[in-house]
């Protein structure tokens, strides 16, 4: 009798290891196109859990201090939708392309999301 709850209780465990969550994002690229000098730009990356354990966003970190992401640090249940807003501080001008690294529970993780643009003299 034992080995067989003891086989149980392993085929059990084996089909939890088999969920997953998985981040899929409408898009994982942005362009401002023309951004006014010293007025912060910001966009929403929507993504959707599309795997069947609970999401968790562990970090998202930009490739400069000018590129702020914020990111949902509740789990994201599966088929539930989230987003990562991610601010530039348009205080340079000129073209820029930035990314933020985001990690998670994703067996595809990270992900690099892009934002790109121009900024101009705000008087244009």
């Amino acid at each position: 009798m034992k080995p067989v709850l003891i086989a149980i209780s392993f085929a059990i465990m084996s089909l939890g290891s088999f969920a997953q969550s998985e981040m899929e994002f409408e898009s994982e690229s942005h362009d401002f196109g023309d951004v006014k000098f010293e007025v912060p730009a910001t966009y929403k990356f929507e993504f959707t859990n599309e795997g069947s354990a609970p999401l968790i966003i562990s970090g998202a970190e930009g490739s400069c201090g000018c590129t702020v992401p914020e990111y949902p640090k509740a789990p994201i249940m599966p088929g539930k939708k989230g987003e990562i807003t991610v601010t530039y501080d348009a205080k340079s001008k000129g073209p820029f392309q930035k990314s933020v690294t985001v990690n998670s529970n994703d067996p595809e993780s990270p992900t690099t999301l892009r934002i790109k643009g121009n900024v101009v003299d705000s008087d244009l």
